[in-house]
């Protein structure tokens, strides 16, 4: 139990000071429109990773191409096609839209 309030401690110590960080709004570094789009481009791409990481958790132990090089080569394109799709289209799971509004949070915390 010791340890758990240790990393809970250190979690709370983490969190404080990333909430305390004075980070700049996009308005405040001059980003334009371009910068933005990429910004979310980036955001969704990231969002695709997460995915493709849980469906490969998912379907580590459901081979749906077979076994051997081939099938592991199927497999791994099937999981990124579909963590991009997952993705794009729309609001996805969410983590693009948190990481992009973390990324513009405006400094309401001094």
């Amino acid at each position: 139990m010791l340890k758990m309030n240790s990393i809970d401690n250190n979690v709370s110590m983490s969190l404080y000071a990333l909430q305390s960080a004075k980070i700049p709004t996009s308005q405040k570094m001059n980003m334009t429109s371009a910068d933005q789009k990429e910004m979310i481009k980036t955001c969704k791409s990231f969002e695709a990773l997460m995915v493709k990481q849980m469906f490969e958790s998912m379907q580590s132990s459901q081979k749906m191409f077979g076994s051997g090089f081939g099938g592991d080569y199927f497999q791994g394109m099937f999981q990124d096609e579909v963590a991009k799709m997952v993705s794009e289209d729309g609001q996805g799971i969410g983590i693009a839209k948190m990481l992009y509004q973390q990324l513009n949070r405006s400094n309401a915390v001094k």
